[in-house]
């Protein structure tokens, strides 16, 4: 009787736990990690064969201190962690509720990409401005910058590689599918299923990633332009791929770190709820 009445009170997390979980997670992977993304923007935006951005990622952040000093490296922390916190916490929800009508993690994680991508893109813009531009963008803040892109490209600057932004769906989806049976089917430390999972699903398909952050800082005006743009430049079509090394070790740790504290706080959240159903 005893036993029945422990695996009663053990309560499945809810979506919004899931959601609360993930946007905590997010956050304090993103503040970790967050000096490689300055430089993986960077790359993506103005390619490897730019002079300023040559070498490796260490390199690279050693020539951002020496000339534009060590804040640099966290410019756009804030609108980053803006978008993010509301981005994680829908897609970690959402996930989680079509998984329950679905039963399938690749339909639930397209799924809930499409909707957070769309939800949050002008968030990301702004973010992808006030990173890669700071001269034009450096007064601005958050919604300063939301109000100067209205301004000056109307609504569809805001929505500005939205489109690319739902080939994202292809890298989420193949991420949580192997993510999920990798925790299901083998021993391996959450660490390293969430990176391995990431690895294999950027490598596959990394150079949407770079088409959408040149369509976000309104570098190219369509997706079959940006393509030209990075065909036609000296890279060539190595220009895809510009910034993975460094995009690789920001996604691989970031990915390790947010479903390692995701999962810790999922836990921690559904057993205070389960204690409180016992008081």
């Amino acid at each position: 009787m005893a036993d029945s009445v422990e695996v009663e009170l053990q309560k499945v997390p809810t979506a919004s736990q899931h959601g609360v979980a993930g946007a905590i997670a997010g956050v304090i992977s993103s503040v970790l990690t967050f000096p490689t993304d300055t430089v993986r923007a960077r790359l993506q935006v103005f390619g490897s064969g730019s002079m300023k951005y040559k070498g490796g990622t260490i390199s690279i952040i050693r020539g951002i201190m020496n000339e534009e000093g060590s804040r640099a490296l966290f410019r756009g922390l804030t609108p980053t962690l803006c978008a993010l916190a509301p981005s994680m916490c829908i897609f970690f929800s959402t996930y989680e509720y079509f998984k329950g009508v679905t039963n399938s993690h690749a339909l639930s994680a397209c799924s809930s990409w499409m909707i957070m991508s769309t939800a949050t893109n002008p968030l990301w813009v702004a973010k992808l401005r006030l990173q890669t531009k700071p001269a034009e963008y450096a007064r601005l803040r958050m919604v300063g910058t939301l109000k100067h892109v209205y301004r000056s490209e109307g609504a569809a600057g805001l929505f500005s590689g939205l489109r690319a932004s739902w080939f994202g769906a292809s890298t989420v989806t193949i991420q949580m599918s192997l993510y999920e049976k990798l925790k299901a089917s083998t021993t391996l430390p959450i660490p390293v299923s969430s990176a391995l999972s990431m690895a294999v699903a950027s490598i596959m398909t990394y150079p949407y990633e770079v088409v959408r952050s040149r369509l976000q800082v309104g570098v190219d005006p369509s997706i079959m332009g940006a393509c030209r743009s990075i065909m036609n430049s000296e890279a060539g079509w190595r220009g895809f791929y510009a910034g993975l090394r460094t995009s690789m070790l920001r996604l691989t740790l970031a990915s390790g770190i947010t479903f390692t504290l995701y999962e810790s706080i999922l836990k921690t959240l559904s057993q205070a709820d389960t204690d409180s159903q016992r008081l």
